[in-house]
């Protein structure tokens, strides 16, 4: 409904109620009356409808798990959500009226400059996953991606633009005698007076309720600006897992229209593997615990199956009732497959290690076991080498024996030395003394600081015997 359209229509229908009162046709202006009610009534249901749009997009603003600055079309701050004030370290107060390059490093706002010019070429609607470093006051530095949006109003003139920060509520006239019907007259001085105080209420309400609408008007079309270009997946669901609103990155992900998604079950689009987990999940979240995070795999149009990361948060009614699931959503595809694959290649190892003879172990800078194969699990006593995880050599040996281990070991630590086929003594599960050749060598990051050792341990048990035999003969 156009604002001034609504004010102009009121306008000439005040004028010609006046005209006639001017005429005495009281029966016309009574039913002009009734119009202009209902007219109103019109009004009022369309500003209710227009506020709850307004408060559920607001709302998807404030409860995103990203961050989210508005900024007018000079780069200034006007509006942040919850997300971006924990993000930035600082209240909406004080991020209000900040120039928006005023959380990134130093170094790279001359080319953010240009990236806010770029923005107001006209060519252009959005740019994602700009790569900067946000300085938050009072907290370290952190590497982020900024994506950002022109905001337009319904003429489609640029108002701002939406920034995406991601983190890699009748006067009676009587005499003392029986009443007498008044004359027309004052049937006009009391209609005249009734209509020019309602008029100048009236007046009074429409410009408030016309600037409201206004404000309404603009604050939807910046909110909705923000969720429907946003590059992430937002939705809406009903707590039985119908969908209730969709982004157009999330009808774009999914190759459908929101008319085939609204309406339907989130899912069927879940692999069947992975919909008790997320049932299950869902049902974990409550008044207490809001939100919550989770991955799991979503079946494409084209039966591609891809992995999705999604943060939820409940919407409750006034009463604690769930009315509302709110999720925002991205592709982790590539990611997880780098997981799975690392898995793979550590079952490999692992697979690798156990089938070798010697004993292989990795332990950390104070002797803690880290890894363990079953060749030094079974040196050691224990059935796997899990059981090895945490303990040290004083958890098995003889104390004069570890003491003897802790102290090599410590020395690779400390000097990042190694220690190359050093023969001594161990006692097996048994009680049996046995020989080995041991290697230590200092484990190293990628910045060259130790952090533990690797060692290698062969049996040489019947080499020294034998050496032992030769010597004594």
């Amino acid at each position: 409904m156009n604002s001034s359209k609504s004010s102009t229509v009121v306008k000439r229908q005040l004028e010609t109620a006046l005209q006639l009162l001017e005429t005495g046709n009281l029966d016309n202006l009574r039913s002009l009356l009734q119009k202009m009610h209902k007219g109103e009534e019109t009004r009022l249901a369309y500003h209710a409808s227009a506020e709850a749009e307004y408060r559920y997009y607001q709302q998807l603003f404030e409860f995103a798990p990203d961050g989210y600055l508005v900024t007018d079309v000079a780069g200034i701050v006007k509006d942040a959500n919850r997300a971006a004030e924990t993000l930035l370290n600082q209240s909406l107060d004080f991020l209000k009226d900040k120039f928006i390059d005023s959380f990134v490093s130093k170094e790279v706002r001359p080319s953010f400059h240009d990236y806010l010019h770029y923005l107001e070429d006209s060519r252009v609607t959005a740019y994602d996953d700009w790569q900067t470093i946000i300085e938050p006051p009072g907290l370290p530095a952190f590497p982020a991606t900024i994506a950002a949006t022109r905001l337009t109003d319904k003429h489609r003139r640029v108002i701002g633009f939406g920034w995406l920060i991601h983190r890699v509520r009748s006067p009676h006239l009587s005499d003392e005698s029986t009443p007498a019907m008044p004359s027309f007259e004052q049937q006009v001085m009391v209609h005249t007076a009734e209509l020019s105080e309602t008029n100048r209420q009236l007046r009074r309400e429409i410009e408030r309720r016309i600037k409201i609408e206004a404000d309404l008007q603009e604050s939807e079309a910046r909110y909705r600006a923000i969720i429907e270009d946003n590059s992430e997946l937002i939705c809406r669901l009903k707590p039985d897992g119908t969908l209730t609103f969709v982004n157009t990155a999330f009808c774009r992900y999914f190759g459908r229209s929101p008319d085939d998604l609204i309406g339907r079950s989130f899912f069927p689009i879940v692999p069947k593997e992975d919909r008790q987990l997320l049932e299950q999940y869902l049902a974990s979240l409550n008044i207490e615990q809001p939100s919550g995070n989770i991955e799991h795999r979503v079946i494409l149009r084209n039966g591609e199956i891809h992995w999705q990361r999604w943060s939820d948060r409940l919407i409750f009614d006034q009463d604690g009732c769930l009315v509302e699931i709110q999720s925002v959503g991205r592709d982790i595809t590539d990611r997880k497959q780098v997981e799975l694959a690392l898995i793979e290649e550590r079952k490999m190892l692992r697979t690798l290690i156990d089938s070798l003879p010697d004993a292989i172990y990795f332990k950390d800078t104070r002797s803690r076991f880290i890894i363990g194969n079953q060749a030094v699990a079974r040196l050691m006593g224990a059935h796997y080498g899990e059981e090895l995880v945490g303990k040290t050599d004083f958890d098995f040996y003889p104390q004069d024996i570890a003491v003897n281990y802790y102290t090599d070991e410590q020395a690779v630590v400390e000097s990042g030395q190694p220690i190359v086929a050093k023969v001594e003594p161990v006692i097996n599960p048994l009680g049996e003394r046995r020989w080995l050749s041991t290697t230590k060598l200092p484990l190293r990051d990628q910045d060259g600081k130790v952090i533990g050792l690797v060692g290698i341990g062969r049996d040489i048990t019947q080499h020294k015997e034998l050496e032992e035999a030769l010597y004594q003969k």
